[in-house]
């Protein structure tokens, strides 16, 4: 039995509510005590973030995004909406986050909803920004960086457009200033882009997808996107690493 379906067992005074039973009397201790406990997990498990996507440090959250993805997460058993631009904000309510009800997050999943059911056929494209700090592209050729592109087991990510942005610090990426996406498992690229070296501040680049030959693997069902260096890791840089994707799920 859920929490919302217990408080049909509440009991009142002398007020009369069906369902509810009215007792003509004062409560007990204990009812009194189960009245506020069912009430409490009532409201424990419409603002649970259980069922929203989990927050991700790398994630840039966007208040004014379209995307409920970039708006909103879970974290701590709890809902969370961004509050301007940011990432790797753990969520607290303050400056860039605040809790939230389902009943306020509801509007954006009916909206998502409505435009996935609206036609036969519809094809919904999705976005997603990450912010890749400078210490994890030293190492990711190594240890690669995972896109956090929300799906569910079975379904297919795919990649129309990605938008990578160096945004100069002080020392530029050497050696290995070759960025790789691709598929976990795959043996090519889904694109690659040359544009670690650059020392232009908020220096940006489109990448369109690539074809390959019939013996290469590109599209992986059920698997995940990572970003890493090509060759091996770079030797120097400071910089952080923007990716804004483009993508819609099969």
């Amino acid at each position: 039995m859920s929490a919302l379906s217990e408080l049909d067992a509440l009991i009142l005074r002398e007020t009369v509510h069906p369902p509810l039973i009215t007792k003509n009397a004062e409560l007990t201790f204990a009812e009194w005590d189960a009245h506020v406990t069912a009430m409490y997990d009532a409201i424990q498990s419409i603002v649970s973030g259980d069922n929203v996507t989990p927050y991700n440090p790398l994630t840039v959250y966007n208040a004014a995004s379209t995307d409920v993805y970039l708006k909103f997460a879970g974290y701590d058993s709890r809902i969370w909406e961004a509050i301007g631009t940011f990432s790797d904000v753990t969520p607290t309510e303050g400056v860039n986050w605040t809790q939230v009800t389902m009943s306020e997050l509801l509007p954006d999943v009916l909206k998502l909803a409505q435009i996935s059911a609206g036609e036969t056929g519809c094809i919904c494209m999705k976005s997603a920004v990450q912010q890749i700090p400078s210490a994890n592209i030293l190492t990711s050729y190594d240890t690669p960086v995972l896109l956090n592109l929300p799906r569910v087991a079975g379904e297919t990510l795919v990649v129309i457009k990605v938008v990578v942005n160096v945004d100069f610090n002080t020392v530029a990426y050497a050696t290995n200033t070759t960025l790789g996406i691709r598929f976990v498992g795959a043996d090519v690229d889904i694109l690659t882009c040359d544009i670690l070296a650059r020392t232009i501040i908020g220096a940006k680049e489109f990448v369109i997808v690539t074809t390959v030959g019939d013996a290469q693997t590109q599209l992986i069902d059920d698997a995940d996107i990572e970003v890493y260096t090509k060759s091996g890791n770079p030797t120097a840089g400071d910089s952080a690493v923007k990716i804004s994707v483009v993508y819609f799920v099969a």
